[in-house]
């Protein structure tokens, strides 16, 4: 995994991260309009910024799963066209990862679709190809403890990931959610591909061998829906229909102390 840091304006008391996940730009199901709608959000709102996860063409070739022919954009005319979404808003990119669909062509070419978009949109700096731990760095907090004291900026972190297989059922999807949050510790995991938005906390303790201490932790878990009205490929297969829905994933600068247990961050809430 790759760690990526970004250190955001001082001036932010709450940003607001918009995940862009399972695009599918080029099937004939995606929702071009709800990818422009989302855009625009990012672009317009000062402090919303995008992590991509994947998914984002659609990708189907000749010797993969899929209809290559009911594509309504080529793969090189996808990868033209995301491109052209994602320029306006390439310094508000704070992370961006690969998914199944682009690994397509890696693995017949050897070629990685999204490293060649962030190479286009000069973010290579913020791009892994499986997964990223990204430190965000932004506001003000002030520490009243008796250990922490002064000011200094909040930060997060959160573990990116596209994900993988999950099943059919939500529940099978959510427990693969909870599994990938075991990976790396850290605030807040995000991973797509099941198509199934799905969020939900859990408390921890994480011990601080610096201070002698145990603090209260809270993890946010956050599975994405998807861009896709219902494609022909799902109806034929017997799934059921995608549930539109990305949610946006606001961090605080609101914080509490534990007397003796250290400094609690707070994930203040997520809007499906």
């Amino acid at each position: 995994m790759r760690v990526i840091k970004v250190d955001l304006p001082k001036e932010h008391n709450e940003i607001i991260l918009c995940p862009l996940f399972d695009l599918h730009i080029g099937e004939p199901a995606c929702d071009i309009e709800m990818v422009e709608r989302e855009i625009e959000f990012i672009k317009n709102t000062p402090n919303a910024y995008a992590i991509i996860g994947g998914d984002i063409m659609d990708n189907t070739t000749k010797n993969s799963i899929g209809d290559v022919y009911r594509a309504k954009l080529t793969p090189q005319q996808q990868l033209e066209q995301i491109v052209g979404y994602l320029k306006p808003i390439k310094d508000k990119i704070l992370a961006m990862v690969s998914g199944n669909h682009e690994e397509r062509t890696w693995r017949e070419s050897g070629i990685d679709l999204l490293g060649c978009v962030a190479m286009q949109l000069g973010i290579e700096d913020r791009y892994a190809e499986e997964g990223a731990v990204l430190f965000i760095s932004f506001g003000v907090k002030r520490m009243q403890s008796n250990k922490m004291k002064g000011y200094s900026p909040l930060i997060y972190t959160v573990y990116l990931t596209h994900g993988n297989g999950g099943g059919r059922k939500v529940g099978g999807k959510a427990n693969r959610l909870y599994d990938i949050g075991d990976i790396v510790d850290c605030d807040c995991v995000v991973c797509g591909h099941t198509h199934e938005p799905i969020c939900f906390k859990k408390t921890f303790f994480r011990t601080d061998r610096t201070q002698f201490t145990v603090c209260e932790k809270e993890r946010l878990y956050v599975n994405t829906g998807s861009f896709l009205n219902y494609a022909k490929y799902a109806e034929r297969k017997g799934y059921l229909p995608n549930a539109k829905v990305m949610p946006k994933i606001y961090l605080s600068t609101v914080y509490s102390t534990v007397k003796g247990k250290g400094v609690k961050h707070i994930v203040s809430q997520v809007i499906m």
